[in-house]
């Protein structure tokens, strides 16, 4: 004989509030257990004897139905009846009063807003930069400080510093050369000194040249 099974997922599973009964052969098989078709909960094996139909499930709870409307019914249509007062005895009546019920005032919190003053940052001023000195050129016996024109020294205020030995200038009748370190301050004209103060290496002054132009 195959085994049956019904499903105890009562008030969720229709078949199991309609009392269905599977046969074996037609419910799914998975570890050893049988799963509910409809809400596929495990399946209870039950015995032949223990089986209720749908029929009958419906019948009993049709039954139970009108039994509790039945009660219902006599609660509802005979109530308690009210104790009958002796003769000659009233019942005193009770006026009804207002309870009237203070509430309580509400004290509303003063917030106080302090005025700040407001604080304005200025931003501190940026520096003018400084203009940059006179721009040191290279030359091929020494350097010059000032400006150039057309690559030659040409400048009021210049210094020109010698590097090797060399003669001051071409027009100068005395033919003066200065030594490696030496160097002149003074008027440069393209190239040519017109006028200026002849130094060495240590600062000391050996003589005043003045050309012209």
């Amino acid at each position: 004989m195959s085994k049956k099974f019904q499903c105890t997922n009562f008030g969720n599973c229709q078949d199991a509030d309609n009392g269905t009964v599977f046969e074996e052969s037609k419910v799914e098989e998975i570890d050893g257990s049988y799963s509910c078709p409809t809400c596929h909960q495990k399946l209870e094996e039950i015995q032949q004897k223990q089986i209720l139909s749908g029929k009958t499930i419906g019948i009993l709870a049709a039954a139970l139905a009108v039994v509790a409307g039945i009660v219902l019914a006599i609660l509802f249509l005979h109530p308690k009846s009210s104790p009958v007062e002796p003769e000659g005895q009233s019942t005193p009546v009770v006026e009804e009063s207002e309870t009237v019920v203070e509430q309580p005032a509400v004290v509303h919190d003063t917030v106080v807003v302090e005025k700040t003053d407001t604080v304005v940052v200025k931003p501190e001023p940026k520096p003018t930069p400084k203009p940059a000195g006179p721009r040191v050129n290279k030359l091929s016996y020494g350097s010059f400080k000032g400006q150039l024109k057309n690559g030659l020294p040409h400048d009021v205020n210049g210094t020109l510093t010698y590097s090797e030995r060399h003669l001051i200038d071409s027009r100068d009748p005395q033919k003066r050369y200065a030594e490696p370190g030496d160097y002149v301050i003074g008027e440069f004209s393209e190239g040519k000194l017109v006028q200026g103060v002849w130094y060495d290496k240590s600062n000391n002054v050996k003589g005043s040249i003045i050309i012209g132009k």
